[in-house]
């Protein structure tokens, strides 16, 4: 058994479902199959439960959460989280099969004390040329000192999180991204596996950028408008100074400093003084 569950399952597998296909019920059986004991959560639109397809989940092991269907992914995954009892969750899609080895993976990296594992996708399916929107995710991560974890995302399943993460970390009530960058702020384990996993969770261009905008915003209000970056040395209030030697200067404090004092004209003067050519005789 996993610690700190002595009597509900070990594992909540959280699979939304919007089309019913023969891989789908192969999904639910590789659950069944963790090392550990599993429930499986099929959150599920009320137009595909008919009384032969929940028959069919049920029979294949899976727990039907009926929903709108006006609902995402990302809501069914938060309502999933919600209803699941283990202590660790993992979160799937409807369309790859997994294997139980496959699976197991990520279930291991928690038991071992991690906090969230996501996937670091490989897809032949992809495009060669790097999207828009793995380059924001590989940004996100960058920004926070995270540049290993490449596009990892929490849009991108699979990936599991551990019930002390989900629960800190509000996963049932913020964005993927800033659920992402709370974990950094908190210094939780995050790692990544490589494997297949679909391009992310469909989500329209504008609410998948105001969510990575607001992630950012929470990670500056801790680090500061750089975000923790180093800035080389500079000392940008130069910059505000008029002149020619601002640029340069700008990596240099003591001519703030003479600036300040009221040398920084005399500065200016002798330095042009200096580099100008004689006059002939």
């Amino acid at each position: 058994m996993i610690a700190g569950n002595q009597n509900g399952p070990d594992v909540s597998v959280i699979l939304p479902v919007f089309a019913v296909h023969r891989r789908l019920f192969a999904l639910i059986r590789a659950a069944r199959q963790l090392a550990f004991s599993t429930e499986v959560l099929m959150i599920c639109p009320d137009s595909l439960l008919s009384p032969d397809v929940r028959a069919k989940i049920e029979k294949a092991g899976g727990n039907v959460i009926s929903v709108d269907e006006s609902f995402s992914v990302e809501e069914c995954r938060r309502i999933g989280s919600r209803e699941a009892a283990g202590e660790v969750l993992l979160f799937l899609d409807d369309r790859p099969l997994l294997l139980p080895t496959q699976l197991d993976a990520y279930v291991e990296v928690i038991r071992r004390g991690g906090d969230v594992v996501m996937t670091a996708c490989r897809d032949s399916r992809l495009p060669t040329r790097t999207s828009s929107r793995k380059m924001t995710q590989s940004l996100l991560n960058h920004v926070a000192g995270r540049g290993e974890l490449g596009s990892a995302s929490l849009y991108d399943a699979p990936f599991a999180l551990s019930r002390y993460a989900m629960e800190t970390l509000e996963f049932a009530s913020s964005s993927p991204p800033v659920v992402q960058i709370k974990a950094f702020l908190q210094k939780m384990k995050v790692s990544v596996l490589r494997g297949q996993c679909r391009p992310g969770m469909k989500v329209a261009s504008k609410r998948f950028l105001t969510d990575h905008t607001s992630a950012l915003n929470t990670w500056m209000e801790v680090h500061g408008d750089r975000g923790g970056l180093w800035d080389g040395g500079r000392f940008r209030p130069l910059l505000q100074v008029p002149g020619h030697l601002h640029f340069r200067s700008v990596y240099r404090s003591s001519d703030w400093e003479s600036m300040r004092e009221g040398e920084w004209g005399e500065t200016h003067k002798s330095k042009k003084a200096d580099s100008s050519p004689k006059k002939r005789g």
